[in-house]
């Protein structure tokens, strides 16, 4: 595999290819509310189901909310003129404001700290016996994790470290000054982290990304002028936003983003639905990644509505992408699935992007 990274004056375009095969897709826009991120925040008014806010010079909607952790990290009651910290849900779409939280989530590998609640809570996916040896490591803490999947491989030394280490983040948090207190680390970075055992090749047209990747990428190429005509981003990233994707066996892949739900519709062609499914797994799974989709989705699979084969196909991609989690079945037939939020979807930032060279 090989990444490629380009930094323009407007967007940030950051690619992964398996051959010449786009796997991975990130598109960042300078200055905009990035998913995560944590700010300091002042209650405007009280709206239908949420309150606006204002971060900054920029205004948000807050999900309803009685209380928050106010610019010191206390409680307080949200009311008009109120300061808060939030951290947003939802970059900003075509036609809606950023979505921000008063729950504040700080996330590493097996633990996931909030800090404006108290207890322990468990990943589903564990088992009764994991719970509660889990749980004896988190006894009488005065605030409050989530403790993930992978903390099931973990000893509890490394676990209360790790909770050392998201505690004394958010008192670094807390300590920064502005409005924008707390940002993801750059998507250029992420991707060299998770795709690292496969990367072969890095390519960037950034000097500072190119010293910072060096240091655990040797062989980064830095390409100061053409690296984004070289690789023809910009087509790359118009055909991500293609609605049809074609399957080997000749079949398709249609995607079609709503207000309220993400559709995948599996059309076999003249290959059989077995195959078709089994393609559209994988297929899926990479349309996620490419378009930054998220929330809730359903899948239409090709032929008969088995559930048990259709359940079957949900646990491939849930073992593909471990950000979904499978809901079930309907009657109808659709498998139903979630995706937690976790970036900006192309739709929106590209457009966004694009009314701006307007």
């Amino acid at each position: 595999m090989r990444l490629v990274h380009s930094l323009g004056e407007k967007d940030e375009i950051t690619a992964v290819f398996d051959g010449d095969v786009l796997r991975d897709l990130y598109v960042d826009v300078p200055n905009a509310l990035a998913p995560e991120t944590v700010c300091r925040a002042r209650v405007l008014k009280a709206v239908a189901g949420g309150w606006f806010v204002a971060v900054g010079h920029r205004t948000a909607f807050m999900e309803q909310a009685k209380t928050a952790l106010d610019w010191d990290g206390f409680p307080v009651s949200v009311s008009e003129g109120v300061g808060v910290l939030v951290q947003v849900r939802h970059a900003a779409a075509e036609d809606k404001d950023v979505k921000v939280s008063a729950d504040i989530v700080l996330a590493g590998e097996a633990l996931v700290y909030t800090p404006n609640r108290r207890g322990v809570a468990f990943s589903r996916a564990l088992t009764p016996q994991a719970k509660e040896r889990l749980g004896k490591v988190f006894d009488g803490i005065g605030d409050s994790v989530t403790v993930r999947t992978a903390a099931e491989n973990k000893t509890a030394d490394e676990l209360r470290e790790e909770l050392k280490s998201l505690r004394a983040l958010w008192s670094a948090v807390l300590a920064q000054k502005g409005d924008i207190l707390w940002e993801p680390e750059a998507a250029v970075f992420r991707a060299a982290q998770e795709y690292a055992p496969w990367l072969t090749e890095i390519s960037t047209d950034s000097a500072q990304t190119a010293l910072r990747l060096k240091s655990v990428f040797p062989k980064t190429e830095l390409v100061l002028n053409g690296l984004r005509e070289r690789e023809a981003l910009p087509q790359v990233v118009e055909e991500a936003l293609l609605p049809r994707a074609a399957l080997p066996c000749g079949g398709s892949l249609i995607v079609e983003r709503t207000a309220a739900v993400v559709c995948f519709d599996v059309n076999a062609g003249a290959a059989s639905w077995g195959e078709a499914n089994e393609q559209a797994v994988c297929e899926i799974d990479r349309q996620i990644r490419i378009k930054g989709l998220s929330g809730q989705m359903i899948v239409d699979f090709a032929g008969k509505k088995d559930k048990a084969v259709i359940a079957a196909l949900g646990k491939k991609l849930e073992k593909l992408n471990d950000s979904l989690r499978i809901a079930g079945v309907s009657n109808l037939g659709l498998l139903e699935m979630t995706k937690r939020r976790g970036r900006a979807c192309l739709l929106d930032v590209w457009r966004k992007n694009e009314s701006t060279d307007d």
